[in-house]
C-alpha cells in the first residue's frame, strides 16, 4: 500500500519536472535563436514553423531547434534555415546519418555546389534515390561528397556527375 501511494505522489511530480525541463530546454533554445538570427525575425513564427515540422518528421521540438539553430548560426535567414532543417533531419530520417552529420554533408553540398537553401531537399533526394538502388549509403555518398566535393567542382565536376563517380567508386570497393 505505501509503494502504491508514494508511486501516485512521485510519479506526477517527476512528470512535471520532465515538463519543466523540457520548457526551459525549449525557451534556453529560443533565447540562443534569437541571439544568432537577425532582429526583425518572428520567433513566434519559426517556433510555429519548428513544432509542425517536428510533427511531419516525428522529431522532437528540441532537436529540430537544435539543426535550426545550426543552420541560422552559418548565416542563414529564417526560410533558407528552415529549408535546410527539413532537408537534414529528412536525411537523418531516412539514412543512417545523425542530425548532425546531416546538417554538415548539406551544409557542405550547398556551398561547394553553390546551391541554394531551397534546393537542399533534392540533394538528400538524390543521395536516397542512390541509395536504394545502389549498393552504396547515403552516409558514405554524402561524406565523400562533403570531403571531395570543393575539388570536384574546382575541375568542372556537377554535383549529380559527382554523386555517380562516388556510386561506382563505392558499389567496386565496398
Amino acid at each position: 500500500v505505501w509503494m502504491a501511494a508514494m508511486t501516485m505522489i512521485y510519479g506526477p511530480l517527476r512528470g512535471l519536472q520532465d515538463m519543466l525541463n523540457i520548457i526551459t530546454e525549449i525557451d534556453t533554445q529560443i533565447t540562443e535563436m534569437k541571439r544568432v538570427m537577425d532582429e526583425p525575425t518572428n520567433m513566434e513564427n519559426i517556433l510555429r514553423e519548428n513544432i509542425e515540422l517536428a510533427n511531419q518528421l516525428g522529431q522532437s521540438l528540441t532537436a529540430v531547434n537544435e539543426a535550426y539553430i545550426g543552420f541560422a548560426r552559418q548565416g542563414f535567414d529564417q526560410q533558407q534555415a528552415l529549408d535546410l532543417t527539413r532537408a537534414a533531419l529528412v536525411a537523418a530520417n531516412v539514412s543512417d546519418l545523425t542530425a548532425e552529420e546531416a546538417m554538415n554533408n548539406v551544409t557542405a553540398a550547398i556551398v561547394q555546389f553553390k546551391k541554394e537553401a531551397s534546393d537542399a531537399m533534392a540533394i538528400v533526394d538524390a543521395w536516397n534515390e542512390v541509395d536504394n538502388q545502389f549498393a552504396i549509403t547515403t552516409k558514405d555518398i554524402s561524406t565523400a561528397m562533403a570531403r571531395a566535393g570543393a575539388t570536384a567542382k574546382t575541375f568542372g565536376v556537377e554535383m549529380e556527375e559527382m554523386i555517380g563517380h562516388i556510386t561506382a567508386i563505392g558499389v567496386a570497393t565496398r
